[in-house]
């Protein structure tokens, strides 16, 4: 479901579905450049083969200095692969790369987590 609201006098896509890709074509440009104060995308973006071009289109709808919220399941070098991967999930990713990929679009990444973060302890992780 994508759908848009208007709260605290903030525009928030909300996007969460599991086959964004199958409909991505028909939702690329429904929002005018700059519409959206913030944009909070959970657990959304392992599901997507396109994953770029949804950040692409995630910024473009973002106004200058808004605020994009991304949460994702995580990858760990050094925890083995699970007998059976998640069949819903696209791509999973590391936190390196995921960084990576979000500097890409943005110019200001922090990252935030929940559970097990010990192994990036040395890192800029919040």
């Amino acid at each position: 479901m994508i759908g848009a609201a208007k709260q605290n006098k903030t525009e928030i896509l909300v996007n969460h579905t599991r086959r964004f890709d199958k409909k991505y074509s028909y939702l690329k440009n429904l929002f005018a450049d700059g519409f959206f104060d913030a944009i909070v995308s959970m657990e959304t973006i392992e599901h997507l083969e396109q994953y770029q071009d949804y950040l692409a289109e995630c910024k473009r709808v973002l106004k200058e200095g808004g605020l994009f919220i991304c949460s994702t399941p995580l990858k760990y070098h050094d925890i083995p692969e699970p007998a059976k991967p998640n069949p819903y999930h696209a791509h999973e990713f590391y936190l390196e790369e995921f960084q990576e990929l979000l500097s890409h679009f943005f110019a200001e990444v922090q990252l935030y987590g929940q559970g097990y973060w010990s192994r990036y302890d040395q890192r800029d992780v919040r």
